[in-house]
């Protein structure tokens, strides 16, 4: 796409230099511009405070200053403007600082062209205006969000919009009701006298009512609206007031218009597809904090009865928008841990193996404790895992018949090692035959493992552990019991919430998040079972679960059987076959 009507500043002291470079530029046809030159670093400041540039062209040797020092003082002048850096030196290291420095491209003075320049100014342009548009959408954030008194931080919240679009008024506006009507919150710029006078206006009839009702943003202005020769009241007087382009944005929240954002300027057709897209985006990332100024406001209005149930509701919403952000940044830091931990892992087993018998006991020793330890941090990963799956809905069970009493014997095996660590017991009761179970084995034997590895955490030296099992016509029933620390009576209401960890110096010494039995009543009730506990301070704690899905052998073999027969695919030369002549027929 051609870059149209673009402002450069060439900062360049060499004069011949600076001739070449515009006459590259006018050779160049996809490029229209205008350049003005600064021969020193002092004389472009002064050109960048009185006057807009879509790009600097700018040599890294100037008579006042030299290298990235230039560099510097030119991004920290040129909010606005992307900077490319056109030098005689092709040092990759210069180029790099150049880059990080804030300047978008570097081009070798030897190496320009007519054509290199162009298309430099223009990647320039576009890199430099996404940046500007990430900044600018992330300090609207923390501008609007910073307080509950919009009014505070408007000239603030502006300064970042007219970084993105041309504004010279702007309206956030509120839908009244019952009343129907739109009332002005809060206005920045250019007045409207007699529009303004009077901030509540009738919802129907005014420039923001298509974008209410399509719960869409759409440009405004010429003659698009009701009222003599098309126009709206509002635009009528806008225009006397030196306002010739609109926008309108829905302020949305919990999918509800509470407002519109709308943006004036003086220019003619100063607004297209383009600034109305930025604008929507502006748009939603203001209307949840505008939605809770609204409330505060209310609140402060509102009887004291009325007061603690609204600052509950905003309270509710800001944590669902943490908790989604929480859930996004926990998969996403999950699963890149994954795989720099797998290859921790398995060199550590690789290592351990000591091929070449040069490694001490004392080093395989302490190759043993990474082991434990990287094997840990996985089981916690997978918590985050298993968290962020649940929040987003994407938990799902891979259910199949199984054989309840092979998987406890197998756990049961699998915990020796951990039992032993503290010279513990375990003693398993029940399941003295193959009990068939459909559900999901793996996420079933995740929810024993954490029960018989709390049970085994907050039990003492020596202690026994209990595993009972039992099988009921349709439920299989797990209890995990121990003589441990106990859970107190205020806590077991709490026990399978996510994160939570009593609040005693005996559970604050055993590592762990909390997430544990969360996760854990989560895969029970996905199959459709019940989880159970009873405690005692000082005695112990009972724990169980119970599951549905108890079925016959010879059905669970059948349906293994079925489920592990491969797929033959049907060829389609065996329909062909069917619908052609039998051999020695002939055609019809």
């Amino acid at each position: 796409m051609a870059v149209r009507g673009t402002a450069i500043l060439l900062v360049e002291d060499n004069p011949g230099d600076a001739r070449l470079i515009q006459e590259y530029l006018s050779e160049t046809a996809a490029l229209r511009f205008t350049v003005t030159h600064a021969a020193r670093l002092s004389e472009a400041f002064d050109q960048l405070a009185t006057t807009p540039f879509d790009v600097v062209l700018l040599d890294l040797t100037l008579p006042d200053s030299s290298g990235i020092e230039s560099v510097d003082g030119i991004v920290s002048k040129a909010d606005g403007a992307a900077v490319v850096v056109l030098s005689g030196r092709d040092d990759d290291e210069l180029v790099a600082a150049a880059l990080h420095a804030g300047a978008q491209d570097y081009l070798s003075k030897s190496d320009v062209s007519p054509a290199a320049l162009a298309r430099a100014i223009r990647n320039a342009i576009e890199r430099h205006a996404i940046v500007v548009e990430r900044d600018a959408h992330a300090r609207i954030s923390r501008i609007i969000s910073s307080t509950l008194d919009i009014s505070t931080v408007m000239d603030d919240f502006v300064s970042q919009v007219r970084r993105l679009i041309p504004v010279d008024r702007l309206v956030i506006t509120q839908i009244e009701q019952p009343a129907g009507t739109v009332s002005d919150m809060q206005i920045w710029g250019v007045i409207v006298p007699e529009w303004d006078e009077n901030p509540a206006h009738p919802a129907r009839g005014s420039g923001a009512n298509w974008a209410i009702d399509n719960k869409r943003g759409h440009i405004g202005f010429p003659n698009s609206g009701p009222g003599p020769g098309g126009r709206y009241p509002g635009q009528v007087l806008s225009e006397s007031a030196g306002l010739y382009s609109v926008m309108f944005a829905p302020l949305i929240s919990n999918n509800e218009v509470i407002g519109t954002l709308n943006v004036k300027a003086r220019d003619r057709d100063a607004y297209s597809d383009r600034e109305l897209m930025l604008l929507e985006e502006i748009a939603h990332q203001i209307a949840g904090p505008i939605r809770a100024a609204d409330l505060y406001d209310q609140a402060l209005m509102w009887a004291q009865e009325r007061e603690h149930r609204i600052l509950l509701e905003a309270e509710k919403r800001e944590l669902e928008r943490v908790s989604e952000t929480k859930s996004q940044f926990i998969s996403t830091v999950s699963h890149e841990l994954k795989t720099p931990l797998t290859s921790i892992s398995a060199f550590i087993d690789i290592l351990s193996r000591n091929r070449a018998n040069n490694l001490l006991d004392k080093q395989l020793a302490q190759l043993d404790i990474m082991r434990r330890n990287s094997q840990r941090l996985n089981m916690l990963i997978n918590d985050l895992l298993d968290l962020s799956r649940i929040e987003s809905g994407r938990f799902e069970l891979q259910t199949e018949p199984f054989d309840a009493r092979a998987m406890l014997n197998d756990l049961v095996v699998s915990f020796e090692p951990i039992i032993s660590d503290k010279a513990q017991s375990l003693v398993v009761v029940g399941l003295d035959r193959p009990v068939w179970v459909r559900g999901d084995q793996a996420r079933v034997a995740q929810v024993m493992s954490n029960l018989l590895s709390n049970a085994c955490k907050y039990s003492g030296p020596g202690a026994t552990i209990r595993l009972v099992a039992r099988a009921a016509e349709e439920f299989v029933e797990f209890e995990v019991q121990d003589t441990g620390i106990g859970i107190a009576p205020g806590d077991i209401e709490q026990l399978f919430t996510m994160f939570f960890r009593a609040d005693n110096v005996q559970t604050r010494a055993v590592p762990g998040t909390g997430l544990g039995l969360a996760i854990a009543k989560t895969i029970v009730d996905l199959h459709g079972g019940e989880m159970r506990v009873k405690s005692t301070v000082g005695e112990g704690t009972r724990i169980g679960f119970s599951i549905p899905g108890v079925m016959d052998a010879e059905e669970a073999a059948a349906e293994l059987q079925l489920a592990a027969a491969p797929v033959v695919p049907k060829s389609r030369l065996e329909d062909i076959s069917a619908e052609s002549p039998s051999a020695g027929q002939p055609a019809a």
